[in-house]
């Protein structure tokens, strides 16, 4: 993992709910589509295509970039919407627990 000393980075990371594990992950100084894109195909290049990604409602992950992708993949997509955070819990608790034990 890139290192940046002193300075916030946004994880990207694709979960699989099958195996309860993080299938791929990238590291940037900025949380963008591209990020969330970039590691998507990752996650495709090295594993089978997982029927659902679940995401927040981050522009992100709403870009028409991400939809794109997930579109072609044919990937159905689910957003934790406001008061159902239970789609997106196991990823959501992965990222409090990193968060917890590394910030």
């Amino acid at each position: 993992m890139e290192e940046h000393p002193g300075h916030w980075v946004y994880l990207s990371s694709v979960y699989n709910n099958d195996d309860h594990k993080i299938i791929a992950y990238k590291v940037a100084s900025q949380m963008t589509s591209d990020l969330v894109t970039d590691t998507l195909k990752l996650a495709l290049a090295h594993h089978k295509n997982p029927d659902f990604v679940h995401s927040d409602m981050g522009s992100q992950y709403t870009s028409h970039q991400f939809e794109r992708l997930l579109n072609k993949f044919k990937i159905r997509h689910s957003y934790s919407l406001k008061g159902h955070p239970y789609d997106n819990g196991p990823i959501e608790a992965f990222h409090s627990i990193l968060k917890r034990e590394f910030v």
